[in-house]
C-alpha cells in the first residue's frame, strides 16, 4: 500500500480555517489514528503550537486529543510525560510534593 502524501501547509490552512476532524478525515482520506499522527507531526515540526491544538480541542467532535499541562511551568503538551519536555520538572517528585502539602 502506497503512503499518502499530505501537504502540511494545506492541512494547517484547513485547521486554522476551523475544519473539524471529520472534515480533515474526509478531505485527506485518513483514519482517526491518521489525524492524531498528523497533529503530532505538525506539533513536533513546530508548525502547530500545543496551544493551537488545545484551542482546537473544542472543534474535535469526532476525536479526543489528549492535552497534558505541566503543573510546574504550565506548558501544554500533546502526550503524557514523566519529565516535562519544557522545564525538566519530574512529575513523580511534583506528585509527592503535592501529596505532602495536602496532608499538612
Amino acid at each position: 500500500m502506497a503512503k499518502i502524501r499530505i501537504s502540511g501547509r494545506e492541512v494547517l490552512e484547513d485547521i486554522r480555517s476551523g475544519m473539524d476532524d471529520a472534515g480533515l478525515m474526509k478531505k485527506y482520506g485518513v483514519s482517526s489514528k491518521g489525524i492524531i499522527k498528523l497533529m503530532g507531526r505538525l506539533v513536533s515540526a513546530g508548525l502547530l503550537t500545543p496551544a493551537e491544538l488545545a484551542q482546537r480541542r473544542s472543534l474535535a467532535n469526532t476525536l479526543y486529543f489528549p492535552i497534558f499541562k505541566c503543573p510546574a511551568c504550565l506548558e501544554i503538551h500533546h502526550s503524557r510525560f514523566d519529565v516535562c519536555p519544557t522545564c525538566g520538572a519530574i512529575m513523580e517528585q511534583l506528585n509527592k510534593m503535592t501529596a505532602q502539602h495536602e496532608d499538612d
